[in-house]
């Protein structure tokens, strides 16, 4: 048996700043449901858990109002998203390395089945990201996401996405990632096949993992993927 604890709170706030806008057939907001659903499914079927419990901020103020603040609303076809968000990493300080806590402000619009969001970091350095050779901070860096979600009849959608990532004061750094996929709501679910890859330097984004360095992983390279989720 293994037993998963899952921080709920956390990841529907990350789902529902993170994702972008899906309907139910009745109108309903259900994008962030979706994600969050995605997350408990993927940790039974890839990480073999065989109980999932979530845990929830309960209705009284908590350090998470200190973290998230932001409004977002609708008019019409036009939606909009503006607010400030703060990741923060407990216990992954390392000596001689920059902290990966990273503070951002956003601005989002949707008109449709198109969203646009600009996330700006207004924190000392971006997670972590530091440039030792001139002792230049990455504040300022930022990210451009334009997506898409076309809903074609029958169930069937595709979905695209293209974004931009500027590194301030590493360029080497800097990179654009695109997705492209295919879903279909199968009644029960909803099936997703993607594809997603990036433009980044593999001298970049080639990282150790393990403590003695001989294996390494190149988490840039494309990826195809294969999801599952479905709203109640």
């Amino acid at each position: 048996m293994e037993v998963h604890l899952v921080d709920g709170t956390y990841e529907l706030f990350r789902a529902w700043f993170a994702l972008p806008s899906s309907k139910a057939p009745d109108g309903r907001e259900v994008g962030a449901t979706r994600g969050v659903l995605s997350t408990l499914l993927r940790l039974c079927v890839q990480e073999g858990a065989t109980h999932v419990a979530c845990a929830t901020d309960s209705v009284v103020r908590s350090f998470r109002n200190d973290l998230y603040a932001g409004y977002k609303g609708e008019m019409g076809d036009f939606g909009y998203d503006v607010g400030l968000i703060t990741y923060y990493y407990p216990g992954d300080k390392v000596s001689g390395v920059k902290t990966p806590d990273t503070t951002e402000i956003y601005l989002g619009g949707s008109w449709k089945f198109l969203s646009l969001k600009y996330s700006h970091v207004v924190s000392q350095n971006f997670i972590g990201w530091y440039d030792y050779a001139n002792s230049k901070k990455t504040r300022g860096s930022y990210y451009i996401d334009l997506s898409a979600n076309y809903d074609l009849g029958d169930g069937w959608g595709i979905l695209g996405h293209v974004g931009y990532q500027k590194v301030k004061n590493l360029d080497d750094a800097s990179y654009t990632d695109w997705k492209l996929g295919v879903s279909k709501d199968v009644g029960f679910g909803t099936f997703t096949l993607a594809y997603t890859d990036t433009d980044a330097k593999k001298s970049m984004y080639t990282w150790t993992t393990s403590t003695s360095g001989a294996d390494t992983e190149k988490v840039a390279d494309g990826r195809v993927f294969l999801s599952f989720s479905k709203s109640f």
